[in-house]
């Protein structure tokens, strides 16, 4: 007698909403022990797919060998998340200190903090337009700010000359 192979079906599908356009590869055949390549669908930008497979094992190179049955690769996808991170001035940011940071996951709302407060300044704006949702990528903001300045004048209203100063620290009453 003659033995034949036993041909079996690869299937691709995904569990969930994915991004608009992506389609799972088609269908196809494999026998048993035969080498399936990894699944080429390829996620765009602010996403990632992980694929679980079902019928096949994995090999060190990331390609599969077949089972003695159907495989079926199942793809499921997720919104990547990135980071905003706020700086009070530019000194801070080459430091790398960081005044606060928003995980936002990409297509979100963006939401950008309560403006900062710092002594002797009047918070003006960030350095960049926030767009209305999240891109696929990492955004940095540094706080733009005017400082408050004090200026002494004489009983005839004129501007004492040399004696305007920043102000540092709030000034309260003594009582």
């Amino acid at each position: 007698g003659t033995w034949a192979k036993i041909d079996y079906v690869v299937t691709y599908s995904f569990s969930n909403e994915g991004p608009d356009g992506v389609d799972a590869p088609a269908a196809g055949s494999t026998t048993v022990g035969a080498t399936i390549a990894a699944p080429s669908t390829v996620a765009p930008a602010g996403w990632t797919l992980t694929w679980a497979v079902d019928g096949a094992t994995k090999n060190d190179d990331g390609s599969y060998t077949a089972g003695a049955g159907d495989v079926e690769f199942v793809g499921t996808w997720a919104k990547d998340s990135y980071t905003i991170t706020y700086y009070l001035s530019e000194q801070d940011k080459a430091d790398g200190k960081v005044y606060d940071t928003q995980t936002v996951t990409f297509g979100d709302t963006i939401k950008v903090i309560a403006d900062p407060e710092v002594d002797g300044k009047i918070f003006d704006a960030w350095d960049i337009d926030f767009p209305t949702t999240m891109p696929a990528e990492n955004l940095e903001a540094v706080a733009i700010f005017t400082p408050i300045v004090v200026v002494f004048y004489d009983v005839w209203g004129d501007p004492i000359v040399d004696c305007t100063m920043e102000v540092v620290t709030e000034i309260t009453d003594a009582d």
